[in-house]
């Protein structure tokens, strides 16, 4: 089957389809109805609107208008195959959220997490925006957040806790959410975020396994790698996936680092470049700054977008941004 770039893998689908197994639904038929079979790989992506309908189909059947969270409260029982592994094994709630935005492409196409904790705040955020024109999914939405709070509570001795909790999306009946939530939870809001206590990043996690964790992250990051290069994209199409990969890990898309990640030696690197005319510091420029475009068309704030491109401080961003562009991206917000 054919991927879809604005959908969800089957790293997300199967494990979904177990909740929905144990919750007395027709688990294989949801598999099949999205078009997966036991063949089907990892780089199988089921179109947004498919996932989204079969869900709410089921959530109609059943009367429930919380479905999202009631598959939530069922798959706090175990983690969510490779992701939900990759990211509950981490050592403190940091690492845990650090990694689900690092590696939330593997299970979605459809939109990003970040987590946004500056230094010396007093809260931090995590945030879910849809990329344009890609459907938002109101029961993925709120099986994110939802399992993402009950899972953090579980493994933290319940001391992990939301500040407040906010919905892009109508509710029919708010009355679940503050008592899944236990906090001010607003809908018709901005953006899909929870804010918590910055504090609560550095609580250990009773499921950590650090070993384990390094190893699955090691799959991890050679699967995400493997899907993001398809054979038929030219060099430069490696190079710019090298790069947003490296940004989207929180590293310097450095000559080494892109290197490495194309399983290349630093002369080997450069001698490919030199021979398509390419500079590694141009396309570097250019994908930061197609990136910021993206990000901040999709709703994040010039705050938020210069964490995720790797900025060290808001000022550097924007003076980087006015150099790319000559504008401030104030003016692209506007």
């Amino acid at each position: 089957m054919a991927a879809s770039p604005r959908g969800n893998s089957v790293l997300l689908l199967r494990p979904l389809a177990t909740v929905l197994t144990r919750l007395g639904e027709d688990g294989d038929g949801f598999l099949a109805t999205l078009g997966i079979s036991p063949a089907s790989t990892p780089s199988t992506y089921v179109a947004a609107a498919k996932v989204d309908g079969a869900l709410e189909e089921i959530a109609q059947r059943r009367s429930d208008h919380a479905f999202a969270l009631t598959m939530a409260r069922e798959a706090v029982v175990r983690p969510l195959g490779l992701f939900g592994h990759l990211v509950w094994l981490s050592g403190t709630m940091r690492d845990a959220l650090t990694r689900a935005a690092r590696f939330y492409s593997l299970v979605s196409q459809r939109s990003i997490l970040t987590l946004h904790a500056p230094p010396g705040e007093a809260t931090a955020t995590v945030t879910r925006r849809t990329h344009p024109g890609a459907a938002k999914g109101r029961i993925l939405v709120e099986f994110t957040f939802g399992s993402l709070m009950l899972r953090a509570r579980a493994a933290s001795g319940e001391k992990f806790r939301a500040l407040e909790m906010r919905f892009a999306h109508d509710a029919h009946d708010p009355a679940p959410y503050e008592t899944l939530f236990q906090s001010k939870v607003v809908f018709n809001a901005d953006a899909d975020a929870m804010t918590i206590d910055a504090a609560c990043l550095d609580l250990p996690l009773s499921t950590a396994d650090p070993l384990t964790a390094a190893a699955v992250e090691a799959q991890a990051t050679e699967l995400r790698a493997r899907l993001s290069l398809p054979s038929s994209m030219p060099f430069e199409g490696y190079v710019r996936a090298a790069v947003l990969a490296e940004i989207a890990a929180g590293s310097p898309p450095s000559r080494e680092n892109v290197a490495r990640r194309l399983a290349m030696s630093d002369r080997s690197l450069s001698r490919r470049l030199r021979d398509q005319e390419l500079s590694l510091r141009e396309v570097v420029t250019d994908t930061q700054r197609e990136r910021a475009g993206e990000l901040m068309s999709s709703g994040m704030t010039i705050k938020e977008v210069a964490f995720v491109l790797g900025f060290s401080e808001t000022s550097a961003f924007s003076r980087a941004y006015k150099r790319w562009t000559g504008r401030a991206p104030s003016s692209k917000r506007r």
